[in-house]
C-alpha cells in the first residue's frame, strides 16, 4: 500500500497535465480561428498595404486629426495625426569641389501623411515590427525592413495572446532605428488620445541596456514592456501601430527632448570638441581610426565610443559637445540632445549613405559640414563600406568647421 498510493498520485498529476495541455491547445487553436487564422503557426506569404485595407472597405472610412481619450478608443480605426509635409534644408558645407555627397538629391524631406492605425484580431509577427493580415500578408507601409525587402519572413510557431491594447512600439536594436524612428510613436499615439499606461502589452524587441535605462528615463511602464522572442507571434485583440517617422521629422526631436527634458537639465555645463569612435562596430570600420584618434587628440579633440556608456551618459556627451566628429553611424541619432550652434562633421564612405543626420542637425540649427573619405570595397552594400580617412582631408575639413 505505501507504494500504490504515490504510484496513483503520479498516475492522476500525468493525466491532470495531460487534461490541460488538451484543453489549452483546444483554445488556442479556437482563439486562433477566431481571429482568422487557421492552423496555428503564422507564415507570412506576401505584402499588402495598411492604406490598401482601408481602400477595400465598403464603408467609408472616417478620421480624425487629434481626437479627444473617449474616441480614440472606438472607431474609427484610423487616425491622421500629420498631414504630409516637405522639409527644405540648406546644403551642407564641406571641402569637396562639388556636390560629391548628392545632397542636393535630397534637398527636401517629403514626410508622407502620419497615422495611427487600430487593427481588431490583429497578428503581429515581429520582425522588423511587421504587422500580418488574415490573409498572411504583411503590411508593408507599417514595415521597417530594408528597402526592397523580398524575401519571405521567418516562421512563426508560438501564439501568444493580448485580450487587451497592444502597442507595437519598438523592433530595432539599432541605435537611430530605436531613438528616431520606434520611440516618437509614443508621441503619435498620444496625439490619438491615449498613453502609454492604456496599453496592456508595449510590444518590442530585446532591448539593450542603454534602451532599458531610456524606458525607465521616460516613465514607459515597465510591466506592460512585453520583448517578442524568437518564436513568438501576438494576436491582439486591439492592436495599434503607427506609421514609421523616417527622415527625421522635426516634430520627433522635439518629442524625444521633451521626455528626456529631465536629464538634459541635469548635465553638467563642459563644453568640448569630440570625435565619436566607430569601435567594434560590424559595418563603416575605420581601418586607420588609432591613427585618427592620436592625430585629434593633437588639436585637443577627445574620442569617445558612445557604446560604452549609459544613456544617461551618451545624453550628457552630446549636450556637452561644442564640435562633435564622426563617421556616418547610429550614434549620430544622439545629436537630438545637441546644443543649438554646435558644429557637427560627417564622414561618409560613399555618396549612397543615408542623409538622415543632416536633417537632425537642421532642426538643432548645428553648422553641418561633410566630406567622402577613402572607401574600401568589402561590401556590395554602400552604406556599409569599411573606409580609410585621409588625415590631410580631415584636417582641411575641420579647419573649415572650425571657422565656419
Amino acid at each position: 500500500m505505501p507504494v500504490l498510493f504515490p504510484r496513483l498520485r503520479a498516475a492522476k498529476n500525468f493525466v491532470g497535465r495531460c487534461v490541460r495541455t488538451k484543453l489549452h491547445g483546444l483554445d488556442v487553436r479556437q482563439r486562433l480561428r477566431r481571429a482568422g487564422l487557421d492552423g496555428q503557426t503564422l507564415e507570412p506569404v506576401g505584402f499588402t498595404t495598411a492604406a490598401g485595407l482601408f481602400a477595400e472597405r465598403t464603408l467609408p472610412e472616417t478620421t480624425a486629426v487629434k481626437p479627444n481619450r473617449r474616441g480614440a478608443r472606438k472607431p474609427p480605426n484610423r487616425w491622421i495625426i500629420y498631414p504630409a509635409l516637405t522639409e527644405d534644408f540648406p546644403l551642407p558645407q564641406t571641402i569637396e569641389a562639388d556636390d560629391v555627397g548628392r545632397f542636393s538629391k535630397f534637398r527636401g524631406y517629403r514626410h508622407p501623411p502620419a497615422f495611427v492605425y487600430r487593427f481588431t484580431n490583429a497578428f503581429y509577427h515581429g520582425d522588423f515590427g511587421a504587422v500580418v493580415d488574415a490573409k498572411q500578408r504583411v503590411l508593408s507601409d507599417l514595415f521597417d525592413g530594408p528597402v526592397n525587402f523580398s524575401r519571405p519572413l521567418r516562421i512563426k510557431s508560438e501564439p501568444r495572446f493580448c485580450d487587451g491594447n497592444a502597442l507595437v512600439l519598438s523592433s530595432s536594436r539599432n541605435h537611430y532605428h530605436w531613438l528616431i524612428k520606434m520611440l516618437p510613436r509614443l508621441h503619435l499615439v498620444e496625439e490619438a488620445g491615449l498613453s502609454a499606461s492604456d496599453f496592456r502589452k508595449l510590444l518590442i524587441n530585446w532591448p539593450t541596456p542603454a534602451h532599458s535605462e531610456a524606458y525607465a528615463l521616460a516613465d514607459i511602464p515597465a510591466k506592460a514592456l512585453q520583448v517578442v522572442m524568437e518564436r513568438d507571434f501576438w494576436v491582439c485583440r486591439n492592436l495599434y501601430i503607427s506609421t514609421i517617422p523616417h527622415h527625421a521629422p522635426g516634430w520627433a526631436v522635439k518629442y524625444l527632448r521633451r521626455i528626456f527634458a529631465p536629464a538634459l537639465r541635469n548635465v553638467a555645463n563642459k563644453s568640448k570638441a569630440i570625435y565619436l569612435i566607430r569601435g567594434d562596430a560590424r559595418w563603416r570600420r575605420v581601418k586607420n581610426e588609432e591613427e585618427v584618434i592620436e592625430h585629434l587628440a593633437k588639436s585637443g579633440i577627445e574620442s569617445l565610443d558612445l557604446s560604452q556608456h549609459t544613456f544617461l551618459e551618451q545624453i550628457g556627451i552630446i549636450s556637452n559637445a561644442h564640435v562633435i566628429i564622426a563617421v556616418h553611424g547610429a550614434a549620430l541619432a544622439n545629436l537630438v540632445f545637441g546644443t543649438f550652434g554646435a558644429r557637427v562633421l560627417e564622414i561618409f564612405a560613399s555618396a549612397e549613405n543615408q542623409k538622415c543626420y543632416r536633417a537632425i542637425a537642421a532642426h538643432r540649427r548645428m553648422t553641418y559640414h561633410y566630406f567622402l573619405a577613402q572607401q574600401i570595397p568589402t561590401e556590395r552594400e554602400p552604406n556599409r563600406l569599411d573606409l580609410i580617412i585621409p588625415l590631410e582631408k580631415l584636417d582641411r575639413a575641420v579647419d573649415l568647421l572650425l571657422a565656419s
